[in-house]
This record gives C-alpha cells, sequence and structure tokens, in this order.
C-alpha cells in the first residue's frame, strides 16, 4: 500500500474517530453490564428471602424461577457485550498504532531525502 502523507493523515483522523466512538460504546456497554447484574442480584435475593427450605432447596427454587433465569441471561449477555465491546476498542487502538509506525516510517524516509545520509 502506497500512501502519501496526507492519505495517512486522514486515515488517522477517522480511526481516531471510530476509536472514540467505540470507547462511548464501551462506556454504555459497562453501564448496561453493572445495572443487569444489579437487577439479577437483586431479583434473586428478594426471591430468595420468599422461599423456605434448605439452603440447597432454596437455590434450586430459585434458578428454576423464570423470572431469575431471564435476569442471570440478561446480565450475562451485557457482560459479553461489554467483552466485545472493550475488544473493539483495543482492536481500534492497534490499528491507530499500526498508522503511526508507517507515518513515523513515512517521516524518517522523507527526511533521509531531503538531507540524505547523516555525517
Amino acid at each position: 500500500m502506497n500512501l502519501s502523507p496526507l492519505e495517512l493523515i486522514d486515515m488517522m483522523l477517522d480511526l481516531s474517530k471510530e476509536l472514540d466512538k467505540a470507547q462511548r460504546e464501551l462506556e454504555r456497554r459497562v453501564i448496561e453490564q453493572a445495572d443487569a447484574e444489579a437487577l439479577y442480584r437483586l431479583t434473586k435475593s428478594l426471591k430468595y428471602l420468599q422461599t423456605e427450605g434448605t439452603v440447597a432447596e432454596r437455590e434450586a427454587m430459585i434458578m428454576a424461577d423464570r423470572q431469575i433465569v431471564q435476569e442471570r441471561r440478561a446480565a450475562h449477555l451485557a457482560e459479553g457485550l461489554a467483552k466485545s465491546a472493550l475488544e473493539a476498542v483495543r482492536s481500534k487502538r492497534t490499528q491507530l498504532s499500526a498508522l503511526q509506525t508507517i507515518s513515523n516510517g513515512i517521516r524518517e524516509e522523507m527526511a533521509f531525502a531531503k538531507t540524505g545520509p547523516g555525517p
């Protein structure tokens, strides 16, 4: 790939905007994850208090409850989506780092072409 310095700058700016967007998405997903986990734990705790029997019996009744299953699924799904958003941020950072490396190489080539080899 043969890029001009301006094309490279444009690519870096675009990728920087994508990184900002990915970071905002990550923040949103982490908040959703925390909210879903809190709701799951609260719902489970309230159901636990409403049941009777041994600890094992109470746990079995709770895990068979449709609402608890749905809340647990939502919490786990939110966790997975937050992890996915984190990977998107990491990927954008890596891409930006690669473009910065290319940019540094181009800058050095331009300096060399202008001044020639050092003394």
